[in-house]
């Protein structure tokens, strides 16, 4: 009985040099701390043209007509051999800021196409409502090579961020112009203050 009396105090002196040495764990319930994701955006302002060639192909003036007439927004060629195209140029907002719009072309009617007459006009139509705010082309217009403003606002917005630019020409039969001729199209783009 000594022996075990010994025991029992030797393993009661034991539990106390050990709960003195060892601190005491509390289960106090569940530890939490948070961490931070962050980024940036960055505002761009980008175009694009989508489509970006208007092709008549090759063509002439009908024998005895004074001229011929190629409407892309019509889908018609009027008194003349060229394909009759529906194409036009669409332009996107692709960027994530609203824009103003200018267009600048490279030629006018008298350098593209020459002869007594000759026409070059563009027209500007939204194709998503409301993506061309004080559009300046709602009616086919005489193209000079200034820099013309069409939208005070090109939105960045998906549901109204494209706009289409449809073209008529009207070539003489008197016009000394043979070969491929072409017009390059420019657009551009200027943040416009958020509102």
């Amino acid at each position: 009985m000594k022996n075990s009396n010994k025991q029992v105090i030797g393993l009661m002196l034991c539990a106390i040099v050990l709960s003195a040495i060892m601190p005491l764990v509390v289960a106090t319930g569940p530890d939490a701390d948070s961490g931070t994701v962050t980024f940036e955006i960055t505002e761009t302002v980008d175009i694009s043209f989508t489509t970006s060639n208007l092709d008549w192909g090759a063509g002439s003036v009908n024998s005895g007509e004074a001229s011929a007439t190629l409407d892309s927004n019509a889908s018609t060629v009027t008194d003349g051999s060229w394909n009759a195209t529906g194409g036009e140029l669409i332009l996107e907002n692709i960027g994530t800021e609203d824009v103003s719009l200018t267009l600048n072309s490279s030629v006018n009617a008298s350098t593209l196409i020459d002869g007594s007459s000759s026409s070059f006009q563009w027209l500007v139509t939204d194709i998503g409502a409301g993506s061309c705010v004080n559009n300046t082309m709602t009616s086919f217009t005489e193209i000079d090579t200034s820099i013309t403003t069409v939208c005070d606002a090109f939105y960045a917005t998906a549901a109204k961020d494209d706009l289409k630019i449809d073209f008529k020409l009207v070539i003489p039969s008197d016009t000394l112009l043979e070969g491929s001729q072409s017009a390059t199209i420019t657009a551009i783009a200027t943040e416009i203050n958020d509102q």
